[in-house]
């Protein structure tokens, strides 16, 4: 028999019940301790109360950017895993990396694909690397500095 993983203290923070409802039920039955909050500020408070080990956050919260933040600056829950879990495939992870989390996930949220990720070790988002353009000097302007006679 392989050895359970340890139970993990994961907040959901999402204000759409039935797809909350099937995290929690599958949630639970890995084992984990699992808390709901259906607002960021209700979310924040009950992470400051209990920190969890992984957050896992609706992007289409009206109040996610203060979610994100007040979660990334409390010395509690800084270390805490934040996953967005949105809907919207388009962009959906790279979104997600410039808001601040370490992972993102598609709703209705693969099972697998979620316990697979609580398993691993916490590690930010790699963004693709993106090259940015080269300086250049305005036009007219001298390449090297030009030695005047004296």
């Amino acid at each position: 028999m392989q050895p359970e993983a340890p139970s993990r203290r994961v907040l959901i923070i999402d204000d759409d019940g039935p797809s909350t409802a099937a995290l929690v039920d599958l949630l639970v039955a890995a084992g984990n301790n699992v808390g709901v909050a259906l607002t960021g500020e209700a979310g924040r408070g009950q992470a400051a109360e209990q920190p969890p080990d992984d957050i896992l956050v609706a992007m289409n919260l009206p109040d996610l950017a203060d979610i994100v933040l007040g979660l990334r600056r409390d010395p509690r829950t800084r270390g805490a895993r934040l996953v967005a879990l949105t809907a919207y495939a388009a962009d959906a992870s790279r979104l997600a990396k410039l808001a601040g989390f370490d992972a993102c996930l598609l709703k209705p949220v693969d099972g697998r694909q979620l316990l697979a990720l609580l398993r691993t070790e916490r590690r930010p988002m790699s963004m693709p690397k993106t090259r940015t353009p080269a300086a250049r000097a305005p036009r007219g302007a001298a390449r090297r500095p030009s030695r005047t006679a004296s």
